[in-house]
């Protein structure tokens, strides 16, 4: 007789999206497609270089290729899929990390266009249910959407920011999502401080609607300020993927180092995170203050020492960073808080007694419905298996190969995998 359970838990899809970390355009596309998904958020774009930079050696010191670093990232982030944009070479992708290429033709429909995705669940979908329930009465805490539009200039720094709609799914959006009272407001390097408050929600911050991340037991809630170059493709890569982690993070960019509010808002920023630790008797949370890889070590103290300046209760809440957290290094990525949150939006657990051969069980489903469904995967399923038995031996471990599907007759090479937690 066999008996245990089988715990499941729904997420979005999870992407990885391969991008020569040189080309603008690719990166500005990732970036937008993201904010077409549910779970974009957490969606890596992972460089691909063929050759990385001497500036950067001294972060890939123990990586002699770029190859290596574009595994350790997918290792790190655990996407379900990968999607090349652009002219990148995925050859050397390891068959070991066990990821299915899409080209981008197959994973979104008309791209020029209406961008109706084939994977994934359509924002929109997630985002009337949520109108549904927190527009439905007069609310005593204003919510604002709204739709950023950019200048030229930092386009692609402030679209990290905000994720982007362009002029077609805006004109939708504004038509389908009335109740919420959308705007459209003009967004540059200068007041963009002023538009991400918490009751602000704008493309990327939707995407993370109904889906909790968990950090797996850190000790530390995971925010820092990240002050980069806003006009350097690799900080701007480095920017989201310190947020697709889970980690909370305010830029600043060396181009805001002149703005008065922007240095005060830095400011609340690092007291509002200052508080007692719960978990360290006497201690209290310290804000990190990074450096990004781009930036001149000059043009990092400047800035520090412009928000830490003539505030004698500053200093001590902060711990300044020079080094980037080594994500593509599996052996350093735990020290270094850089180990990607899992990510949930609901959860069942399912009792199995008296089994004798097999079972057939219902997978959790998302909470919402489904009106822009995917052609192909709209969501995930984790699935994890719990059995005991008095009669029989049974596996604790599987090995990462397409022997390991036969044990599950449901699960098929195509829809599922073995993931690294």
């Amino acid at each position: 007789m066999t008996t245990g359970t089988i715990d499941f838990t729904n997420r979005p899809i999870k992407f990885g999206f391969l991008v020569n970390p040189n080309d603008k355009n690719s990166i500005s596309l990732a970036i937008e497609l993201n904010s077409l998904l549910w779970g974009g958020h957490y969606n890596p774009i992972i460089p691909v270089f063929k050759r990385y930079p001497k500036r950067l050696k001294f972060f890939y010191e123990n990586f002699t290729n770029g190859s290596d670093i574009c595994n350790g990232y997918i290792d790190a982030y655990d996407p379900d899929f990968l999607v090349p944009l652009g002219d990148v070479n995925t050859n050397f992708i390891d068959e070991k990390l066990g990821r299915k290429l899409l080209d981008i033709s197959d994973f979104v429909e008309n791209l020029k266009h209406r961008r109706q995705i084939k994977y994934g669940v359509d924002i929109n979908d997630v985002i009337s249910n949520w109108c549904s329930k927190e527009f439905k009465f007069v609310r005593e805490e204003k919510i604002n959407v709204i739709l950023p539009t950019f200048p030229t200039k930092h386009n692609l720094f402030l679209k990290s920011i905000f994720g982007y709609f362009d002029k077609r799914y805006t004109e939708r959006f504004l038509h389908r999502h009335k109740e919420c009272k959308p705007k459209v407001v003009k967004c540059d390097v200068n007041n963009f401080y002023s538009l991400v408050e918490e009751n602000t929600y704008y493309p990327r911050r939707l995407t993370r609607l109904d889906i909790q991340p968990d950090n797996k037991g850190s000790l530390d809630e995971r925010m820092c300020i990240f002050i980069m170059d806003a006009d350097s493709t690799l900080d701007v890569i480095d920017f989201w993927n310190l947020r697709a982690l889970g980690w909370e993070v305010l830029p600043f960019p060396k181009q805001s180092k002149n703005n008065k509010d922007a240095i005060e808002f830095a400011r609340e920023f690092i007291n509002s995170f200052y508080r007692p630790h719960q978990n360290i008797v006497g201690g209290f949370h310290i804000l990190p203050i990074l450096k990004s890889r781009d930036l001149e070590i000059g043009i990092f103290k400047e800035i520090l020492n412009l928000i830490i300046e003539d505030t004698k209760n500053l200093g001590h809440k902060v711990i300044k960073h020079i080094s980037y957290p080594r994500i593509w290094d599996k052996n350093n990525r735990y020290h270094d808080q850089a180990v990607c949150c899992q990510i949930s939006h609901a959860s069942k657990s399912i009792e199995i007694s008296n089994l004798e051969t097999y079972t057939i069980v219902e997978a959790a489903n998302p909470k919402f419905t489904l009106f822009n469904s995917a052609v192909y995967c709209s969501y995930a399923n984790d699935v994890e298996i719990n059995l005991r038995s008095f009669t029989h031996l049974i596996a604790k471990a599987f090995p990462i190969t397409s022997e390991s599907y036969r044990s599950f007759p449901g699960a098929s090479m195509a829809r599922s995998r073995f993931t690294n937690y």
